[in-house]
């Protein structure tokens, strides 16, 4: 028979229940409050096991501040020193005080003592106790629960409660944990408590914490990877910020992108190079008047004889680029027709096989269905499985075999007919021309003579178009050169000559537009020079060709700064701009001219100094499309590789090691990252922060087409009192904007006034 020693609290506990808090993360803004009485007698906290952790709970609960405060003062009055007793000799030194002394501070004393006597009474009462209901994984976080008794020294105890049918012992020491209790506990009232059971569990903590250390080591090897690579971009760009002359970055960009494009070039595609380095680098007019051809130009210009060629080695320059493009369109044809010829005979077996199976479900559900066979339906699935339009005249569906036999061969006609117009259309489409061709030679011819005929057509087509178009650029040439032979007339004009104008109505605008037409481009012609060049020299070629355009942009640049900042004094700069100006022309010359305004130096030093304010100018533009390029790529760049770290565990089905993968993958996507900065730098380049205008932009599409260029160019329009940018010096309106006028190469026509439209 159990004694009660508290009959009452007994009875209110068992109909009110026991009071208590809970500490979870639901209770997350009263935590502070729930630990500091936790600790407090008869306190009831049932918290998770991660909440409270790494939080001392004192014996007998907090005491607020304000109380410790006036317990002082009242000490204090008494002649105590406080801050050099211990808190029961405060209580006791309270104690021995006339209550009067108290004062208004009496509320304050009493609970204090009313604290002490309660710490008191837990740690006679043992201090605070932890009751566990089961083990965690970690064996760290059961000793963080069982570190909050015992503080400093404090009296306390704590006691576990496991269950069979916790996670931990069921999943690494359920059976053999079990087998032995039923060999060794007989009573279900008596607790089981026995060093061998102390170390299973133990045991079962170990091999979980490893567990889950391996687990978290994998992931980090993964972590790893990434990390490494996000050092060396955010590395690149920490440098560009710090860095104040990118001139030398830039330019090994340049030569290792001029490299790897050269090095790829196979032979015959010499003209791919072309079509990159005029998208680089197109023809442009600098503010000064200055014309930068584009490399291809440059070579067509040394094709011409030295001094002043005459207008028919001009014109015979010309059509010498018409019959290029010409052989290469003819030949680019010729492998359309060579690439439909290949795969011919696989088709038409499918096609064969295809309208067989569509025969034997024919009769089968002809032979299942009250219908009977229809012919009507068995031309409908073979054109639904082979796309081929197929006519039986005159046959019946009694006759299967008849059927059978005539459909195959209707099949293969059919078929044989449309991968010859599959042919011709994929010719035709390479060349950008039209062909008229004699059915019966197409369907007669063997393929490698439909391959020759092709190409001859199109030679014959494409020749009597660039004859015409040829002629009626002489009288344009004659008066575009009008007795002027200098390299930048000539190269305008070979530019201009590849254009033709056509006329055509806006739906959009209800307006007359007019565009450039390509009828045939210069790039092949100048494929096959750039070929022509031995392989050693063609880097150093382009390299020079193209470190001449940078610096010429660099001292238009510099010299537009130099202009505006003629009255101002180096030492009134800017500190990074005045430290860097001092580094460029050295101590000694800096004294010299420190105090002096730009506009009086001497003309040496005005030069260095133009390309000073240049240099800085391009590298700070360079500086801005490059973060921009690396901030946009890089945030592509990550978005495709979690993608990859997703799906890269399928690698496992394949006996492959899905960590090994991984890096190889991410290596190769990192290089590929690297690689597309770098040419979209390039690419940008020679455009950015343009002070002059580009006569042209990239160029994509076969002859035929409307010259297509590149977005930011084709929304670009020039003012009316603009300069025009053909390099003429006059404004727009006067020169391509008159009436009549075509608009330049990769611009957009402005539309008149309305008061013009009257005037006119």
């Amino acid at each position: 028979m159990w004694r009660v020693d508290h009959p009452d609290r007994l009875r209110r506990v068992l109909e009110h229940g026991v009071p208590h808090e809970v500490l979870n993360a639901r209770h997350h803004d009263r935590e502070a409050r729930i630990i500091a009485q936790a600790g407090r007698v008869g306190a009831v906290t049932i918290a998770t096991n991660m909440a409270g952790r790494g939080v001392d709970i004192k014996l007998g609960g907090e005491l607020p501040e304000e109380i410790l405060g006036d317990v002082n003062r009242v000490l204090r009055r008494a002649g105590f020193n406080p801050y050099e007793m211990t808190f029961e000799e405060r209580a006791e030194a309270l104690r021995r005080l006339d209550p009067s002394q108290y004062g208004l501070y009496r509320e304050a004393v009493q609970r204090f003592l009313e604290h002490i006597e309660g710490e008191r009474t837990v740690k006679a009462l043992g201090g605070l106790h932890v009751l566990g209901t089961e083990r965690h994984e970690a064996r760290r976080i059961d000793n963080q629960l069982r570190g909050r008794a015992g503080r400093q020294g404090d009296p306390g105890s704590s006691r576990f409660y496991l269950s069979l049918e916790d996670d931990l012992l069921r999943r690494f020491a359920g059976d053999r944990l079990r087998g032995w209790m039923e060999r060794v506990w007989g009573d279900d009232d008596e607790p089981l408590e026995h060093p061998w059971l102390n170390k299973t569990i133990e045991e079962a903590q170990r091999r979980v914490e490893g567990y889950n250390f391996d687990i978290r080591k994998h992931l980090l090897e993964y972590d790893d990877v990434l990390n490494r690579q996000r050092e060396l971009i955010y590395g690149q760009r920490l440098r560009l910020l710090l860095r104040d002359d990118l001139h030398d970055d830039l330019w090994a960009m340049v030569e290792a992108e001029v490299g790897r494009r050269l090095q790829q070039m196979k032979p015959g595609e010499g003209w791919k190079v072309i079509e990159w380095l005029d998208s680089v680098q197109p023809p442009m007019v600098l503010s000064d008047g200055r014309f930068l051809p584009s490399f291809s130009l440059a070579l067509l210009l040394e094709r011409l004889t030295s001094g002043e060629p005459s207008l028919q080695e001009v014109t015979g320059l010309l059509r010498e680029a018409a019959q290029a493009a010409a052989a290469h369109w003819a030949e680019a044809a010729a492998r359309a027709v060579q690439a439909v010829a290949e795969r011919s005979r696989d088709t038409l077996s499918d096609w064969v096989d295809a309208a067989e199976r569509a025969f034997e479900d024919w009769l089968q559900e002809g032979s299942e269905s009250r219908q009977g066979l229809n012919l009507r339906n068995l031309l409908e699935r073979v054109r639904e499985l082979t796309g081929l339009e197929i006519r039986l005249e005159g046959l019946r569906a009694t006759a299967p075999e008849e059927v059978r036999e005539r459909l195959m061969e209707a099949v293969r006609e059919a078929g044989h007919r449309t991968l010859r117009m599959q042919a011709l259309t994929a010719a035709a489409r390479r060349a950008g021309v039209g062909l008229t061709l004699r059915e019966m030679d197409l369907l007669e011819a063997p393929w490698e003579e439909l391959a020759e005929i092709i190409r001859e057509g199109i030679l014959q087509e494409t020749r009597a178009r660039l004859e015409a178009h040829l002629r009626e650029v002489e009288g344009i040439l004659a008066d575009r050169l009008n007795g002027q032979r200098d390299p930048a007339t000539l190269a305008q004009a070979l530019w201009e000559a590849q254009f033709t104008r056509q006329t055509a109505f806006d739906t959009r605008t209800h307006q007359r537009v007019t565009y450039a037409q390509v009828v045939f481009p210069l790039s092949y012609l100048a494929g096959q020079l750039l070929e022509e060049i031995p392989a050693s020299e063609r880097g150093p070629r382009i390299l020079e060709h193209l470190r001449g355009v940078l610096e010429a942009r660099e001292e238009e640049l510099g010299r537009s700064i130099w202009v505006s900042m003629m009255e101002q004094r180096p030492i009134d700069l800017e500190e990074a701009t005045r430290l860097s100006l001092m580094n460029w022309l050295g101590a000694e010359r800096w004294e010299m001219v420190a105090e002096t305004p730009f506009g009086r130096w001497e003309p040496e030093l005005q030069e260095d100094a133009i390309r000073f304010f240049g240099r800085r100018a391009f590298s700070t533009a360079a500086r801005n499309l490059l973060l921009s390029l690396i901030g946009q790529l890089w945030v592509d760049y990550l978005t495709a590789i979690e993608n990859l770290r997703q799906g890269i565990g399928l690698e496992a089905f394949g006996q492959r090691d899905p960590l090994v993968e991984y890096k190889r993958r991410a290596f190769e996507m990192f290089q590929d990252l690297l690689n597309n900065i770098r040419a979209e730098t390039v690419r940008r380049l020679f455009l950015i922060a343009p002070t002059g205008q580009a006569l042209a932009r990239e160029r994509r599409g076969t002859s035929g087409s409307r010259a297509q260029v590149q977005p930011e160019a084709a929304s670009r329009s020039i003012g009316r009192n603009d300069p025009c940018p053909c390099g003429s010096g006059k404004k727009y309106k006067h020169c391509h904007g008159r009436p009549g006028a075509p608009p330049l190469p990769g611009t957009t026509p402005v539309p008149p006034s309305t008061a013009e439209r009257r005037r006119r």
